[in-house]
């Protein structure tokens, strides 16, 4: 129990949604907390891709989206941008409100992958370098 609660502190705990459409979502973001009574969830980046702002509330950089999932009794999700060799941190905010398209684009996914499964479509997926042609992922690190 201790080790538990240690490991859910420091972020290192996997959380899991399940769907009403049956499909359960796992993930871990890095720091949960608390001010006030303002609640918050951040993703710590500390390599050279920083999403913009933009590509976050659009749904194509669906991390942050993606924990507001998990934990929807959150305020703010936060990207706490680490930069070493310069000495720099910076923050990006979304309030909750803020990424309700994007979820929407994570649970409108959701629900085509389940009537898939429920329909035993087969899916043939070609590999394509900037996402999937069965649903609205796109790979911004590779477009």
């Amino acid at each position: 129990e201790v080790a538990r609660k240690w490991l859910s502190a420091v972020g290192l705990e996997g959380h899991q949604k399940k769907l009403p459409n049956g499909i359960t979502l796992s993930g871990r973001y890095d720091l949960k907390y608390s001010v006030d009574s303002k609640k918050f969830i951040t993703d710590y980046k500390t390599g050279s891709f920083v999403p913009t702002k933009t590509s976050v509330v659009d749904g194509i950089n669906l991390q942050l989206p993606f924990y507001t999932i998990l934990e929807s009794n959150i305020n703010f999700a936060e990207y706490l941008f680490i930069n070493v060799s310069k000495n720099t941190i910076n923050k990006m905010s979304f309030s909750y409100e803020e990424l309700t398209y994007a979820r929407d684009v994570i649970n409108n996914t959701t629900e085509k992958i389940s009537q898939y499964v429920k329909d035993k479509t087969v899916l043939t997926i070609d590999e394509f370098s900037c996402g999937c042609e069965n649903c609205e992922y796109f790979n911004s690190h590779n477009p």
